[in-house]
């Protein structure tokens, strides 16, 4: 699964319809991503001084760039994932965790969340 990132030929100035095509798919992807797999994110057309779901909608998007980033370099959330399938059956797992469990590190909730589910860790 891609990001929301900028494709090369688009940050280096080289704007094209292919590269426009390509990020819009990109960021179609991302917001199906936000809204199925456990972040709960819908779409919202009340951005604005009254409604003030800007501020949740970038915590949301900050959260989902963090998960990305845990996604390519922690060894425990892949074998979790992979085990899992989905990362809505995941998120669920962790939610209950920290609502049944003191946590003081993520580590230690991952591991709880691993042997839920008999998963082994290296």
């Amino acid at each position: 699964m891609s990001c929301f990132w900028l494709k090369p030929a688009v940050a280096a100035g080289q704007w094209s319809r292919e590269a426009n095509i390509a990020t819009v798919g990109d960021e179609n992807e991302t917001f199906n991503t936000l809204k199925n797999q456990g972040y709960h994110f819908e779409h919202n057309y009340g951005h604005g001084k009254d409604q003030l779901s800007t501020v949740p909608a970038y915590l949301m998007l900050l959260a989902f760039t963090l998960d990305q980033i845990q996604q390519g370099a922690c060894k425990t959330f892949r074998a979790i994932l992979a085990s899992l399938k989905t990362k809505a059956r995941m998120w669920e797992s962790l939610r209950a965790v920290f609502k049944l469990l003191p946590c003081l590190a993520m580590k230690e909730a991952w591991q709880h969340v691993a042997n839920m589910y008999q998963v082994q860790l290296e």
